[in-house]
């Protein structure tokens, strides 16, 4: 089946919150925090207002905290068993605010207790803390535990951090190349993964990948592809670093020699056309579809020397947006990190959630971060020959839309772990 994976942000505030009338107030920033995934998740905002003497550090008179679950941020189920706090740190004493909360869906629901969040609620929570002496730290959070609905669903626990969790796709991918006397403009790209820091060159389109049924496991989010380009590194300058790895995923475990900058894959989206008729619906929006899915570096990836190889995995049924066949996995290609920055755009990849979906033999730390292990494919038996597709993509050097024509299949994408061996 597809892993699981987390977006994990952190839902705590501190500072100086909130808007006043009174002589001496000053108004602050809202603090917002958000999780954009699919698949029968809840996306939880929350907001705090609070009045505070910037000379005293005195937090006074009423504070408001707003949570909700919208769905203009692609929530599609319930938040449950959510509770609010709010604390005070007066010289070094917490003290928990009193709160009464009240749903527009509801009415008054219990921040202690625990209440549920439905799609589009909003739920209000006031505070009045009185004069506090001496510096204050103020923190908000809420802790929902589940959803109201099967899995894949979003889980939020510990009271300074929510995790969301969802599935995570397989990826089928094809040769690509931009039609005739239309040339790829070369990119200059800075980069930053858990292997360090470059700056690589993108130089051609190498291949478009779509979401792929892998032995009837499903699709999660058919929006979600990759749009793949070789890259050649130009700094730091000399030769790749070296890393000895052990890779992962639902064939199994092996040890891997990743070396060398090979390709760069963005999400994209592909012949995408709006539909809220569908469930989850297609919005075709290209900045949501960056939270939920990775920016990729991918390195070659090879099964170390002296060490068994995972034999190759026959006949798998495969079936995307371009056809449906079976193929064989034969050996590993490429070994694909999440990106943490490219230029100045910072990124939280997407993680495992615990327990991970699979064994991970060895004592080294498993990842936490989703990677993708790489396996060249080739026809299982004498079927019909995929012909190929004309198809128009949208991504970061695209955003305008780019025709590209899909060839032969070439590689089948698995979502992965990651143990580093030196």
């Amino acid at each position: 089946m597809p892993g699981t994976f987390l977006f994990r942000g952190f839902t705590n505030w501190e500072g100086e919150v909130g808007v006043g009338q009174n002589p001496g107030l000053t108004a602050g920033a809202l603090d917002t925090f958000d999780f954009n995934c699919r698949g029968g998740c809840p996306v939880v905002d929350l907001e705090k207002e609070c009045i505070r003497d910037p000379n005293t550090g005195q937090c006074e008179g009423d504070i408001e905290i707003t949570i909700t679950n919208s769905s203009a941020n692609l929530a599609d189920a319930p938040a449950t068993m959510c509770t609010v706090t709010d604390t005070l740190d007066p010289d070094g004493a917490p003290i928990n605010i009193p709160l009464t909360c009240t749903s527009a869906m509801q009415g008054v629901v219990d921040p202690v207790a625990g209440f549920d969040i439905p799609v589009d609620d909003v739920v209000t929570c006031m505070g009045d803390t009185g004069p506090l002496a001496g510096t204050t730290v103020d923190e908000a959070s809420v802790d929902c535990e589940g959803i109201n609905d099967e899995p894949p669903g979003c889980i939020y626990d510990d009271t300074d951090r929510a995790t969301c969790a969802c599935d995570v796709d397989n990826f089928k991918c094809y040769a690509a190349k931009f039609p005739p006397r239309e040339r790829f403009r070369k990119q200059r790209v800075d980069i930053v993964d858990q292997f360090g820091t470059a700056t690589v060159l993108a130089v051609r389109p190498t291949e478009i990948c779509n979401p792929v049924d892998k032995n009837g496991e499903g699709i999660e989010d058919p929006e979600a592809h990759l749009m793949c380009y070789k890259v050649r590194k130009l700094l730091p300058r000399g030769r790749s670093g070296r890393w000895a790895i052990r890779g992962t995923d639902q064939f199994g475990s092996e040890e891997l020699r990743v070396s060398r900058h090979r390709e760069i894959c963005l999400p994209a989206l592909k012949n995408c056309v709006p539909d809220d008729t569908v469930d989850p619906p297609v919005t075709c929006d290209l900045d949501a579809l960056e939270q939920r899915l990775a920016h990729l570096q991918c390195y070659l990836g090879r099964t170390e020397r002296g060490t068994p190889a995972l034999t190759p995995i026959a006949g798998l049924s495969l079936e995307d947006q371009f056809e449906s066949q079976s193929y064989d996995a034969r050996k590993a290609s490429l070994w694909c990190n999440p990106l943490f920055q490219k230029n100045a755009e910072q990124f939280t990849p997407p993680q495992w959630s615990d327990p991970l979906p699979f064994p991970v033999p060895g004592t080294e730390t498993p990842s936490q971060d989703v990677h993708y292990k790489c396996y060249d494919i080739g026809d299982s038996d004498n079927q019909d020959r995929f012909r190929g597709r004309t198809v128009e993509i949208e991504d970061q050097f695209h955003p305008n839309g780019q025709t590209v024509r899909a060839g032969r299949p070439t590689r089948l994408c698995e979502p992965a772990v990651k143990q580093l061996l030196n």
